[in-house]
């Protein structure tokens, strides 16, 4: 017996230095309504791990990848964050939905776990906890963006702000009436009426409509009824307009619209690669695919630069990094953990359709 203790230490030496392979999962409905989404999610994701380990792992270690599934339930979504806590997840990429997400940010975050989502652009979502970090970008930094460009193109003169009375609609009217005081007049109007007569009167004139959130039908409609009513505003929404409904509502009214919506991911030459590569694989590189992919990579950034086991240090390092090289360019985050600049870029109606805008 005693002949066996050397080997049975040396054994116990070895087992005890064995490094695991540092847990990647992703969180969303993996069937049902979204689940397409979410398979899309654990592909972009499961792509990124692959990637990583290719290029050597992180400090020499490699990746696992895990999906899970939470249906965009708030009972199932705490459920598997516990079961992924209990299996010393170190990165979650998702949830896809928000109510998930708010369920199961807080134990991710008591446990040392970054979340990255690449799908929520709540505003709120960051809010909730220092671990939390979005690729999407916020749906009230579109305001912003059109703040700039009537400062830039139309300084003067009275902006309309309609929308529908929605949590989103009233977010970004807020930043139009906060920004501009006396020169924005904020209008909600229900949804799906056949005749906008009553807002036109109570609109007067005016040098610019900002439709915030709105359903894309009913903008379309104002903008043609605007134009029948003598008026030229120039006409800017968020990115719910960019819908063939709008296109067919307003008619020739769209002419030169402009909406803020994401930028294609796949103007990035690194991204047509990665898109190419996936495509062996059967996979089509659209919604959440190259944004999880992405997720992996800042969280692979992060971790190089840290202890891949400290969640709390590398959401730190996140929270104010710069250029952080991706397949989707070079990303930064602010302090809040958002995307900084926004991912918005403007595009414009024309020839029927929309078109990304030069300016």
């Amino acid at each position: 017996m005693r002949a066996l203790l050397p080997v049975l230490f040396m054994l116990g030496l070895f087992a005890g230095s064995a490094r695991a392979d540092i847990l990647v999962a992703a969180q969303g409905p993996m069937k049902g309504a979204y689940g397409a989404l979410g398979t899309a999610l654990a592909s972009g994701t499961e792509a990124g791990v692959t990637a990583i380990n290719a290029g050597g792992g992180i400090n020499g270690e490699m990746l696992a990848f895990a999906p899970a599934d939470d249906n965009c339930d708030v009972t199932r979504a705490a459920a598997v964050a516990r079961e992924l806590i209990a299996r010393d997840v170190r990165l979650v990429v998702g949830p896809l939905c928000a109510a998930a997400a708010q369920a199961a940010a807080p134990l991710y975050a008591e446990a040392g776990v970054v979340m990255i989502s690449p799908t929520i652009s709540d505003p709120g979502f960051t809010a909730g906890s220092a671990l939390t970090l979005r690729l999407a970008g916020r749906d009230d930094a579109q305001a912003d963006l059109a703040l700039a460009r009537l400062a830039r193109d139309l300084p003067g003169g009275r902006v309309a702000v309609v929308g529908d009375g929605s949590p989103l609609a009233t977010a970004l009217t807020a930043k139009f009436t906060t920004a501009l005081g006396s020169r924005a007049v904020a209008f909600a109007v229900k949804a799906g009426e056949a005749d906008y007569g009553g807002l036109i009167k109570d609109m007067g004139e005016v040098a610019a409509v900002y439709f915030a959130a709105m359903d894309p039908g009913d903008a379309g409609l104002i903008a043609r009824q605007v134009n029948e009513a003598g008026q030229r505003p120039l006409l800017l929404g968020s990115d719910t307009l960019l819908d063939a409904a709008y296109l067919k509502a307003a008619g020739a009214s769209a002419s030169d619209t402009r909406v803020t919506f994401p930028a294609d991911p796949l103007a990035n030459p690194a991204a047509r690669a990665v898109a190419e590569s996936l495509m062996t694989r059967g996979v089509v590189a659209e919604g959440p695919v190259l944004p999880s992919y992405a997720a992996v990579e800042v969280f692979a950034a992060a971790a190089r630069a840290g202890k891949v086991n400290d969640g709390a240090g590398l959401a730190r390092w996140l929270r104010g990094a710069k250029d952080i090289a991706t397949v989707l360019g070079p990303l930064s985050f602010d302090a809040h953990g958002d995307l900084t600049p926004p991912p918005f870029v403007w595009y414009k109606a024309a020839a029927g359709g929309f078109v990304r805008d030069s300016q």
